[in-house]
């Protein structure tokens, strides 16, 4: 049980869903024909995973907390939710008869069962679409249990229906401004304390981050959607600087948080050396300390000479190479610098599934040197009938679309660090790029059958 007092215990405030899309930081908000927010729903915008399983997906790494899924078995085992081994996670399991008589008792006995059996320090309740069809007052049993069970218990309303995956992230992210941080004051020296922000990160990517800014004389206070633990989330409104990791549905929140703790944001990227040279001089300036811009500009001086090293031979393979992007949305235009430093030319990239602030990131990186996709599956046969192309970088949803033109195809999805960080991430990706056109199945796989000869 945890050690704070029922007289200590906050009441969960009020989810307000205006502030979700309250976003003055939104490059759109102003424009009279586009939408206030680049995540404003729309009919069959659910295809790509619902609210809960990016509320659930971001939280669930937090250590030292329960989960409690608020919905039906089918929620809980048939959506895309990361149950990670490590992870106290459950369902209330609504049959018919709560359905229309409700399901507060049986909640409330689910909640006290779990505070007094595993005895977390934190207990979040998912709202669900049944949940919230049937009227479930989450918010309300959440402060009545706090208060009886002495835990803080935290609701998150993602019901499915109100947004795709980064929505439920967008709606993680304000429940934890809203009852989790400052609640704690850390017990480390904060003076080059920041918090880094990001959405499905490996264990390993999480440590590159770490190592590259202690590199540099800064602490990470608390990652949000990585393996924190719950203390330091309650702590992180002392950090200096919040830093969003490519994770562009986060600003409200970091917008929230620095109207709330005058704690400024960044939005970054690390997606290979270039990026990340950016990216340390945009937090350097935010400091506005010689020490740390020192400390800085030595480490991209050192790491990008060693970076030239180790990447030579790369470019004599590389060099006017010809490629085409075809991703779901995974930061596409993330890959256009990134190709371009080894001399390889983007001749095409796909932009169905992004949103308008990508998109406008895809036209102003590519505008006059590459053609954009909307529809992949036609528009690329015609382009590669115009001009040939060397290797497709892809995901699992548009391999087939390699394969039928007979190009060798780099499947994102099937690589081990899918997000190339830093200076050694960019080396990491050159030897996987390497590897994929020098690879002979594609030769093979890719001849005429003998009856076409």
């Amino acid at each position: 049980m945890s050690s704070v007092t029922q007289n200590s215990m906050q009441s969960p405030p009020r989810f307000l869903f205006q502030d979700l899309f309250d976003d003055t930081a939104c490059s759109h908000i102003g424009s009279k024909d586009k939408k206030t927010t680049c995540e404003r729903l729309q009919p069959g915008s659910c295809v790509s995973g619902c609210a809960l399983e990016g509320a659930f997906n971001f939280l669930s790494p937090i250590q030292g907390c329960a989960h409690l899924i608020h919905s039906s078995p089918t929620c809980y085992n048939a959506s895309r939710i990361q149950k990670k081994d490590g992870t106290e996670h459950f369902c209330t399991t609504l049959a018919l008869n709560d359905l229309i008589f409700g399901a507060e008792e049986k909640l409330k006995m689910q909640i006290s069962h779990i505070a007094k059996t595993y005895r977390p320090r934190v207990i979040f309740i998912y709202m669900t679409c049944v949940s919230s069809l049937i009227g479930e007052d989450i918010e309300r049993i959440a402060k009545s249990m706090q208060q009886e069970l002495g835990i803080w218990i935290v609701p998150v309303m993602s019901a499915g229906f109100l947004g795709v995956a980064n929505f439920g992230v967008r709606i993680a992210g304000m429940a934890l401004l809203k009852t989790l941080i400052g609640l704690k004051e850390p017990l480390i020296d904060t003076a080059y304390a920041i918090n880094l922000w990001g959405y499905g990160l490996s264990e390993t990517q999480r440590m590159s981050y770490r190592i590259l800014f202690e590199r540099v004389g800064m602490r990470i206070l608390a990652f949000f959607g990585g393996d924190e633990a719950v203390e330091a989330i309650m702590g992180a409104h002392k950090a200096k600087l919040n830093v969003l990791i490519n994770a562009k549905s986060l600003t409200p929140v970091a917008r929230k948080f620095e109207e709330r703790y005058g704690v400024a944001y960044v939005e970054t990227s690390f997606f290979g050396a270039r990026a990340t040279c950016d990216a340390l001089r945009v937090i350097a300036e935010q400091f506005n300390d010689g020490a740390v811009c020192r400390k800085i500009e030595n480490m991209i001086h050192e790491k990008t000479k060693a970076l030239q090293e180790t990447c030579k031979a790369f470019h004599t393979l590389f060099s006017g190479k010809k490629v085409a992007i075809l991703l779901n949305g995974l930061f596409s235009w993330a890959y256009i610098p990134l190709l371009e430093d080894f001399g390889m030319h983007v001749v095409a990239i796909s932009i169905e599934n992004l949103n308008e602030d990508d998109k406008e990131k895809a036209v102003d990186l590519l505008l006059g040197k590459g053609r954009f996709m909307y529809d992949p599956n036609v528009e690329f046969e015609e382009i590669v009938n115009e001009e040939p192309i060397d290797i497709v970088i892809t995901d699992t949803d548009h391999c087939a679309i390699a394969s039928r033109a007979h190009i060798p195809f780099f499947n994102i999805d099937r690589c081990s660090n899918p997000f190339f960080i830093g200076f050694e991430g960019e080396a990491a990706f050159a030897t996987e790029l390497s590897l994929t056109l020098q690879n002979p199945v594609f030769n093979i796989v890719y001849q005429n059958p003998p009856w076409q000869e």
